[in-house]
């Protein structure tokens, strides 16, 4: 594993997590009342916007997450994502969970697709692979014919190292005559070909994933004021090898920086929890934070 320091900032647009982008409905015009899955989005939009102000939060942005949150009706639908939303700003995991877990068990969503999309890139954010996984599978049972929501989710999967649903997704893409996704089609193919050679299977990759986010996850229990991205890609070196490669900005200061680095060595030199064919797949990289990580809904 490797670290740089906050001299190195080429790797900022590579912490992709906060850029994939939160899904819409379309359709309705801005002058009517609003679907309420679009009012959840718009919440969670604004959450995306305050990532940049953690730590530097003023009474504007106090003020517009009240006003946002005003906005949503009292269903139990509304009212469940209310609460992942307040858990996920205050880092409040167990809660989010809970009320994720709640929407999941509901059988009668306003608009299940957009709920399930957008809720699986706030997973991603509260550091719950397996939770995000979970919710973007349903996303894809639930609208498999829509390319826009396609994209979405096939975003989702790669940063929650889902390839199976990855694959599953381009090759719908495909039947739907989309042609626009010939990037992620190659970005697939070159991270199935670093873990065939390797020996390590879609499970495995994705289970180490999510290893990783659990040793990260306590550290932002509760620590609204931290700041935090993540990003994956493959990356090919000047000795002809690659691996896919984990990013990790996180803003510490370096002190507790080296502890999480120290930490993430101790677990990938472990070989009864990681092999080295999966060590030689994965690398994992640890920074400061340094710069924003900017969100748009579409």
């Amino acid at each position: 594993m490797d670290k740089i320091d906050d001299q190195d900032k080429s790797i900022e647009d590579k912490l992709h997590v906060c850029r994939n982008t939160l899904f819409y409905l379309s359709g309705a015009p801005m002058a009517q009342p609003q679907p309420r899955a679009n009012v959840i989005t718009k919440a969670l939009k604004e959450l995306r916007r305050m990532e940049e102000h953690r730590g530097n939060i003023t009474a504007l942005d106090e003020r517009r997450l009240r006003k946002t949150l005003s906005t949503f009706d009292q269903s139990d639908e509304s009212q469940l994502a209310q609460t992942a939303f307040t858990a996920l700003w205050e880092r409040d995991f167990a809660s989010f969970d809970a009320a994720v877990e709640s929407l999941l068990e509901m059988r009668i969503l306003a608009h299940p697709e957009s709920i399930y999309v957008n809720f699986a890139l706030e997973s991603l954010h509260a550091l719950n692979v397996t939770l995000a996984t979970r919710l973007n599978r349903k996303a894809f049972e639930a609208d498999s014919t829509n390319p826009r929501l396609l994209t979405h989710i096939l975003h989702n999967s790669w940063h929650a190292a889902d390839l199976t649903l990855y694959g599953e997704v381009l090759d719908q893409l495909d039947k739907l005559g989309s042609d626009n996704h010939h990037e992620m089609k190659a970005l697939h193919g070159s991270a199935i070909a670093v873990l065939s050679r390797h020996g390590i299977t879609n499970d495995e990759y994705q289970s180490h994933i999510q290893n990783i986010h659990e040793l990260i996850r306590p550290i932002l229990e509760g620590r609204s004021d931290i700041r935090f991205g993540t990003g994956m890609d493959v990356e090919q070196y000047d000795d002809d090898s690659n691996e896919i490669l984990l990013e990790i900005g996180i803003d510490l200061d370096s002190e507790q920086v080296d502890r999480l680095d120290d930490a993430l060595l101790d677990m990938l030199s472990d070989r009864s929890r990681v092999s080295a064919s999966l060590n030689k797949s994965v690398g994992v990289l640890v920074r400061d934070f340094v710069g924003t990580v900017e969100a748009k809904a579409s």
